[in-house]
């Protein structure tokens, strides 16, 4: 199968020739390389001529003339792939060799299989390890060989640049609603399509520093969270309510209406969301609030631990 790498560029010249050379070393390389470049203005350009005069597989490089944001920098490297997988790679990361050799196998091994997400280890600004996985620190260990529904009700746990799918869903992923970030909205439309399948082993170093456009946060004990919790606005309550109030009405559309069940779930997901967005201040009120939608808790986010971040914030 033909291998397409879609990655996006922006003032990313610090960490890109690292990046790039990782993916020439692929055990399996990939067909072509896809740049996508969103108005950098260091030397992203010259880094990616320098490495396209001797990569090992063409390298497609567009400059974007004007600024298009993350999301629809990657929409636009993916419409330009020409292969039967693509594979998408931030411009900071470090790739393992053997990264696109194992995630390929796993979509072979069964056409029903539509996309393949691994974990990763997490690095800082200089490439030392901290001793975390991105899988850590969102919380999720898969308990079956499909990423389900029910985890993505809870909360997103794949990572853009772990992820490769095929592009015959590209007309299924595109285009991407400007709420959403991109891996997000991806994630949903594999597993309401085709099947995604996550791979537990680490095949990406994660790179995590303060100025990166898109990132993980580093979660270091429960307490910090909870800490962290406090400081916490209604804002991305808010914005998630407004995403899945839009994913709603998109599986509503293309269903018919007919999967009744999940249109439910949505609409669950919408609730709990901009319920937990307008909790009141009074700590008394919040906590009789909250322990009156445990089920929702339970079901739309993580539990225990998401209502102690509401109680104590």
């Amino acid at each position: 199968m033909l291998i397409s790498v879609a990655l996006c560029t922006y003032n990313g010249g610090k960490y890109l020739k690292t990046q790039l050379d990782s993916i020439a070393l692929q055990s399996q390389p990939p067909d072509e390389l896809v740049i996508c470049d969103d108005g950098s203005k260091d030397d992203t350009e010259a880094v990616v001529g320098d490495f396209a005069r001797s990569a090992p597989f063409p390298v497609v490089f567009i400059r974007n003339e004007r600024n298009l944001g993350s999301t629809k920098n990657f929409e636009k490297a993916i419409l330009h792939c020409r292969g039967e997988l693509i594979a998408l790679c931030d411009q900071d990361d470090v790739w393992l060799p053997h990264k696109l050799e194992k995630l390929t196998a796993v979509i072979q091994s069964d056409p029903g299989i539509g996309g393949a997400f691994s974990n990763a280890l997490l690095i800082d600004g200089q490439g030392k390890a901290l001793r975390s996985t991105i899988w850590e620190q969102v919380e999720y260990s898969p308990k079956s060989d499909t990423l389900g529904q029910q985890t993505l009700l809870r909360h997103n746990v794949v990572t853009g640049a772990t992820l490769i799918f095929r592009s015959a869903l590209r007309s299924a992923i595109l285009p991407i609603p400007a709420l959403w970030i991109h891996d997000g909205w991806i994630a949903w439309m594999l597993v309401l399509y085709a099947r995604l399948v996550p791979v537990s082993e680490p095949l990406v170093k994660y790179r995590v520093y303060s100025n990166q456009q898109v990132g993980v946060p580093m979660n270091t004990s429960v307490w910090k969270r909870f800490a962290r919790a406090r400081k916490a606005a209604s804002g991305p309550q808010l914005l998630l309510a407004k995403q899945f109030q839009e994913l709603l009405e998109f599986w509503e559309e293309h269903s018919g209406g007919d999967d009744r069940g999940l249109l439910e779930e949505f609409t669950g997901k919408v609730h709990h969301s901009n319920l937990r967005a307008t909790l009141p201040a009074s700590r008394l009120m919040r906590a009789q609030q909250i322990f009156r939608n445990v089920r929702g808790y339970r079901r739309y986010s993580l539990g225990v631990i998401t209502m102690a971040k509401d109680l104590l914030r």
